[in-house]
């Protein structure tokens, strides 16, 4: 009966049905497929794929009569999307598809499912990547186990970028020393600009608005860094960019989206604790409390990244498709930017006639030298700096995480990030022989710890504190 039934549905024939020794339930030939936190997406013709989504749509009426309600192995759960089953983690079930099952499978839209899953980290998001399994039969599905070399190789390509990131805040310093800030920001974003430029053409008109708001976001941030990073060295900007962990979740919350109280949010108060204990103790020098400009300039640039990295990410969840069309804008508006600010200052032209680096542009050896392309062509520290920091660090890198990140999990990809700042305190002792102190490895310890802690979840935090931080008396109680 349920073959007539779903058969005269979908317009086709299901196989015929096995029934497993056990004569429990359904035959599931599953052996060998790994399970996946993200996923898994049946390829198979249409015909095929109505027969099975047919099936899938009535699985939760008979749920009861199956020894396993789901043709994915344990952990998965089955979803149909656009004409496609996919094999979910344990927090994606099948609820709304048999309110949808009268509907013909090609008059189903993506809104009446789950959407895509969505990767997110550090104002990034790209879709999750699917893995490919084939269908034996309308009740089997046939699934290639993961290789080493698929495990593995997302996991290094995205320590690779934060080993990267790394290296722009000695390089910054460095190229800060030799020439004006502004002249450097200008001619590094202007290469990365020009190496993304080719993705441009491809962002909706839709999402212009929103990514030139990121963008003069970014160049809030941006230019904040290299403000900071002429006279603070390239560990301590990196540990206070950090803060960002307590920018997105506040934007978060002023904007209605998400709850600050201790209750709902523990990972959030937990994590602002480290990081304020961290910056206290990056700020401790010898004699005490030693406060410059340069830490204003470098907490405002985690304010900038904060914000650009908030409305980026929902820019991105809704069309995780235009990361990288997106990041072009970004880029793109950061290097108009820093054009203008190079001007201003070169030429002393309103406020910025009172910068220490003011008419640098009226020297017309510091102009040819300092601007391009007269800025890569002369060689030399400072110009390979500039094109590592504009072409690998700033195109590529973000050419690589979008490439990578989809195919890991959200959770996996921030814990890799958050060591950003310890590569650039390495990077910045390497490079610059900058000489940390105990406050400070203490300190940038609290703040990655603080990173780290923000990766995770409000269940996972009321497990580690007692009284679960104001969970209530069954609050941590539920893993």
């Amino acid at each position: 009966r349920l073959r007539a039934v779903v058969g005269s549905w979908t317009g086709s024939r299901l196989a015929p049905v096995h029934k497993s020794r056990a004569s429990t339930g359904l035959q599931w030939p599953m052996a060998g497929m790994a399970a996946r936190a993200r996923p898994t997406r049946v390829g198979c013709s249409a015909q095929g794929c109505r027969a099975v989504a047919g099936l899938a749509l009535l699985l939760p009426a008979i749920a009861t009569s199956l020894s396993r309600p789901s043709v994915c192995p344990t952990p998965m759960r089955l979803r149909l999307h656009s004409s496609s089953l996919v094999c979910m983690s344990p927090d994606h079930h099948l609820d709304g598809l048999l309110a949808t099952a009268e509907k013909p499978l090609d008059e189903l839209e993506d809104g009446g499912f789950a959407q895509e899953d969505v990767v997110c980290v550090r104002g990034l998001c790209v879709p999750a990547e699917e893995d490919p399994c084939t269908p034996e039969s309308a009740l089997a599905l046939e699934c290639e186990p993961l290789g080493a070399l698929e495990y593995w190789w997302p996991r290094v390509a995205m320590l690779g970028c934060s080993i990267l990131y790394g290296t722009n805040f000695p390089l910054g310093r460095l190229m800060n020393e030799a020439l004006p800030a502004s002249a450097t920001t200008s001619g590094r974003f202007v290469v990365a600009a020009l190496a993304l430029s080719p993705f441009l053409p491809k962002l909706p008109r839709s999402l212009i608005l929103p990514a030139l708001l990121c963008g003069s976001l970014d160049s809030v941030g941006y230019i904040s860094q290299s403000i900071a990073l002429t006279d603070t060295p390239a560990a301590t900007v990196a540990f206070l960019g950090a803060l960002t962990v307590l920018v997105c979740p506040v934007l978060g919350a002023v904007n209605g989206g998400s709850s600050l109280r201790p209750r709902d949010a523990p990972q959030v108060w937990v994590a602002g604790s480290l990081t304020l204990l961290g910056v206290a103790l990056l700020e401790l020098g010898g004699e005490g409390l030693a406060v410059g400009a340069g830490d204003g300039w470098a907490v405002l640039q985690a304010l900038g990244f904060g914000g650009a990295f908030y409305v980026t990410e929902r820019m991105m969840k809704a069309e995780p498709e235009m990361a990288l069309p997106i990041t072009a804008v970004q880029c793109s508006t950061v290097a108009f930017t820093a054009a203008a600010w190079a001007l201003l200052d070169g030429y002393s032209l309103g406020p910025f006639a009172l910068a220490p680096s003011s008419g640098w542009m009226l020297d017309e050896a510091t102009r040819a030298h300092a601007t391009l392309p007269g800025l890569v062509l002369q060689g030399g520290p400072v110009a390979m700096a500039a094109l590592w920091t504009g072409l690998v660090t700033t195109a590529a890198n973000r050419i690589g995480e979008t490439s990578a990140l989809g195919k890991i999990g959200a959770n996996e990809a921030s814990v890799i990030v958050a060591t950003e700042p310890l590569w650039a305190a390495a990077f910045g002792s390497l490079l610059l022989g900058e000489v940390m102190g105990a406050n400070e490895y203490v300190g940038g310890a609290l703040v990655v710890a603080a990173c780290l802690v923000s990766t995770c979840t409000p269940e996972q935090v009321r497990a580690w504190l007692p009284g679960g931080l104001g969970g209530g008396g069954g609050g941590g109680s539920n893993d």
